[in-house]
Parts: structure tokens; C-alpha cells; sequence
């Protein structure tokens, strides 16, 4: 029995789970062998396999080699291709991609919009971001809760609180549900433009609405508390991830001491970084720092 374009497409879109890009790309060039054509749902397999692996590059390769034998992408296509980028940090990628699809008369839908937005997760890139949901609002486009936190992550990494939080809000005003995901991004914004007061708010209002903080959560708030005399707030948030069997780990005991240092709490350093060891932690480079700068 030969396997027809049918077998390989299934056999190409299995890839798509875990390292398989490569196993994709040699069903590619096995149907090239056997003078089998592909068509665009082979590729588009193979270039969401090569998302998956993060392999921007061939991704894009594909992409090309699809236009050049007059097969036509689609939005899934397209959305395949963005999402490479986006994984691999390639943010100009994935806006050219996005401005490609327009030029050829494709409609961005919301998971293209959604893999540009994450794009902009690296780097000072926040203004795209806003730029883009702008544009979805314009199309008359509405966003999801992906939308709406892939925007308040990229405001989280350019410090832009504010806009974080404006973001938040604005989803609950149209009724989408922020997740533990969505306060995370909001806490860490706070936490990266040394707002203690807000990012604790945040950590008390994921309670209220019945969201159980997790170890991110906490390392966010925790870190927060680098800031002025809040080392307290830093031993209390430990002893709340205690109460709650919810297991620290090197960044949680590490942020925690980075507090104690700044609150001169030299004492309480030291016994921090003794329980990481009664615990199997092993101390960073980072971690000593952070302890030698206590002392």
C-alpha cells in the first residue's frame, strides 16, 4: 500500500506535539521523493509543527517555498507562521507577517492578533500591542481573555503599570474573566515598576474573586516587596504559601532574602537561605548576593 497526500497530512500534523518539527520536514521531502505534491494543509502542518518547535526560520522558509510552487496560504497558514515568530521572540517577523496577510487580501481573526500582541512580550514593544488591540477594535474585532493578557504581559515587561492595570479593568467592564494567568502578567507589572501597594491589592483581589494564587503570584508579590521597609510583607506572603501547602522554590526564597536585605534584616536572611538548604533548594549565584548584601 502507498501512502497518499491524505496519509502524509495526518502523519505531518501528529508532529505538531512536542520536538517533531524535524520528523515533519522528512515526511516533506519523502513525498518530495515519491514526486507526491503537497498541498496547503501539508504545509501548514509542517510550518505549525515548526511553530511548535520553535523553529521561526523554517517556518518562514516554508512559508515561501508554498508561494513559490502557487499554493495559496490561508489565515491558518498565517497564523501558523506568526505564532513561530512570536514563540522564537521574533517580533518584526511577526508584524510583517501580520501586514503581509492584509497586502494579499487575507483577514486577520483573533489568533493572529493574539500571536502578534505576544510577540510584543519582548523588549520595549507595549505600544504595539496597544496598537493592535486599537486596530482590532476598529475592525470591530473583539478580543478574549488571551488578547487581553498577551497586552498586559507586554505592558508588564516595558514597566507600564498603569496601562496594565487599565487593561485588567477594561476586561472586566466587557465581561471577560481574567485568569491566574492574567492577574500574574498585572502582578508582575506592578511589581516591575516597584508598585508594593498595587501588586498586594491585586494578590487580595484574586482571592475575592475566588482565584487561588500560585507559585508565580506569589514570587511576584514577594519581589514587590524589594522596595522600602515591606521585608515583613515578604515573611508573611512565605508563611500564607506555607498555610496553603504551596511549595516555594529558588526564585519564591531568593526574592524573599533580595527583601530582607533591603529592610537590613540581616538575621532573617541568613535563616532564609538556611531553610532553602533543609529543603533541598539549591542557592543561586543570585541568591548569595543577595545574602551577602543583607550582611
Amino acid at each position: 500500500l502507498f501512502p497518499d497526500i491524505i496519509s502524509y497530512n495526518a502523519a505531518i500534523s501528529a508532529c505538531d506535539e512536542g520536538e517533531h518539527w524535524l520528523w515533519a520536514l522528512g515526511l516533506l521531502l519523502v513525498m518530495q521523493q515519491a514526486r507526491l505534491p503537497s498541498n496547503v494543509i501539508t504545509s501548514t502542518a509542517a510550518i505549525s509543527a515548526c511553530a511548535t518547535g520553535k523553529q521561526w526560520q523554517q517556518a518562514l522558509w516554508l512559508l515561501l517555498a508554498m508561494q513559490q510552487v502557487d499554493l495559496i496560504p490561508t489565515v491558518i497558514t498565517y497564523n501558523a507562521s506568526i505564532t513561530a515568530c512570536e514563540k522564537a521572540d521574533r517580533f518584526e517577523e511577526a508584524f510583517s507577517l501580520l501586514g503581509e496577510m492584509q497586502q494579499v487580501q487575507l483577514f486577520p481573526d483573533i489568533i493572529s492578533y493574539n500571536a502578534a500582541i505576544s510577540a510584543c512580550d519582548e523588549g520595549e514593544h507595549w505600544l504595539w500591542a496597544l496598537g493592535l488591540l486599537l486596530v482590532m477594535q476598529q475592525a470591530r474585532l473583539p478580543s478574549n481573555v488571551i488578547t487581553s493578557t498577551a497586552a498586559i504581559s507586554a505592558c508588564a515587561t516595558g514597566k507600564q503599570w498603569q496601562q496594565a492595570l487599565w487593561l485588567l479593568l477594561a476586561m472586566q467592564q466587557v465581561d471577560l474573566i481574567p485568569t491566574v494567568i492574567t492577574y500574574n502578567a498585572s502582578i508582575t507589572a506592578c511589581q516591575k515598576a516597584d508598585r508594593f501597594q498595587e501588586a498586594f491589592s491585586l494578590l487580595g483581589e484574586m482571592q475575592q474573586v475566588q482565584l487561588f494564587p500560585d507559585i508565580i503570584s506569589y514570587n511576584a508579590a514577594i519581589s514587590a516587596c524589594d522596595e522600602g521597609e515591606h521585608w515583613l510583607w515578604a515573611l508573611g506572603l512565605l508563611l500564607v504559601m506555607q498555610q496553603a501547602r504551596l511549595p516555594s522554590n529558588v526564585i519564591t526564597s531568593t526574592a524573599a532574602i533580595s527583601a530582607c536585605a533591603t529592610g537590613k534584616q540581616w538575621q532573617q536572611a541568613l535563616w532564609l537561605l538556611l531553610a532553602m538548604q533543609q529543603v533541598d533548594l539549591i542557592p543561586t549565584v543570585i541568591t548569595y548576593n543577595a545574602s551577602i548584601t543583607a550582611c
